[in-house]
């Protein structure tokens, strides 16, 4: 899937900063960047009046936040360039100004930019529409395997799943810096976004029902496909999990599937063999400066409690705990339909982890 690296919006168009010329401006910036890099921000401007428009002075840019709400906005990082020019009717001229960003919060960004007068700034507004994410140099990166890496279950370098990632890490009542507190957020947004439904039907084929329960979904195929009138997505745990590591990724958080198996009692006392899909998540150990695998469920809004299986009064024995690579249609059996509906057997373990197993 191509990414989509740039975003175009528009100001309101027809504004007089100084009552006698008729100019519009037009911004274009990334749609997303990462923590402690530079990004650059063009700035169109468009004369639509009769009088020539004169101008010298500083094309601005800024990056902007709204956190500690009802407080308003806060500028976060910001740039300028000095530009001199005469615009004539229906001329153009595009101004290019370089944003260092070193504000460490990640998730939903403003970009406004525009022109700097003696009373003040002339801005052109692109909307909350920007995504900030972590930055994976800032920080030691696992061991053991790529946990970055693109597969038919995990398409995180998507533009749709990186806009909803920075929606669900987005909190206009602080600012997230830190990966365990991201890791946090996304897992609440996720669970109150989901709605457990084995039963929701796919798709039929040659006679037979194809449910959530018999495949697992791949996340683009989550947003696309598996919601409701009401926008709540819905699947079993592989869809939660699946869903989450993705928008983790997006937001460069190193992530890992695992399934645990176990022997459980049903409501009727019946044994049975059965999984469940989880998730764990590379951040910080608390005033270590070092980092580790955390236990996260997002379909249990449970972080940091991996004993939780243990302590179920359902859960009989359990037999393992592996992780998962992620789904990957060249391994057989494949998935003929070509559409991200992935067989929950068609994965591939890398790392057996008895050692968790209490039993």
């Amino acid at each position: 899937m191509t990414m989509k690296e740039f975003e175009e919006f528009s100001s309101k168009s027809n504004i007089t900063p100084l009552w006698s010329y008729t100019i519009s401006m037009y911004i274009i910036a990334p749609s997303y960047w990462d923590i402690a890099s530079t990004i650059t921000v063009k700035l169109k401007v468009v004369n639509n009046g009769p009088l020539p428009f004169v101008y010298s002075g500083n094309a601005v840019a800024y990056i902007k936040d709204q956190y500690n709400y009802p407080g308003g906005w806060v500028t976060e990082a910001s740039g300028s360039k000095y530009v001199s020019f005469i615009l004539y009717y229906r001329q153009s001229i595009w101004i290019y100004i370089r944003v260092s960003i070193g504000y460490r919060s990640v998730g939903l960004k403003k970009v406004m930019a525009g022109l700097h007068f003696n009373w003040g700034d002339w801005l052109a507004d692109a909307g909350y529409n920007f995504v900030q994410r972590f930055n994976k140099n800032e920080y030691v990166q696992p061991s053991g395997g790529n946990y970055f890496e693109l597969s038919d279950q995990f398409h995180h370098n998507s533009w749709t799943i990186i806009k909803r990632a920075g929606i669900a890490v987005d909190d206009i009542y602080s600012n997230i810096v830190l990966l365990r507190d991201a890791a946090i957020k996304v897992m609440h947004w996720i669970h109150s976004a989901f709605v457990y439904d084995k039963n929701w039907i796919l798709f039929e084929e040659n006679g037979k029902v194809f449910r959530t329960k018999d495949l697992t979904a791949a996340d683009l195929y989550i947003m696309n496909n598996l919601y409701d009138e009401y926008l709540r997505y819905h699947g079993t745990c592989d869809e939660y999990s699946t869903l989450y590591i993705s928008f983790l990724r997006a937001l460069n958080i190193p992530a890992r599937y695992l399934i645990i198996t176990f022997i459980e009692e049903d409501s009727q006392g019946n044994l049975r063999n059965s999984s469940h899909a989880f998730a764990e998540v590379w951040v910080e150990v608390p005033q270590s400066g070092w980092y580790t695998w955390m236990h996260v469920d997002p379909t249990w809004n449970v972080y940091n409690n991996p004993r939780v299986y243990i302590d179920s009064p359902n859960i009989i024995k359990i037999w393992n705990v592996a992780i998962w690579y992620g789904a990957d249609d060249t391994i057989s059996p494949k998935d003929i339909r070509q559409d991200d509906l992935l067989l929950a057997t068609n994965v591939s373990v890398i790392e057996a982890l008895p050692y968790r197993n209490p039993n």
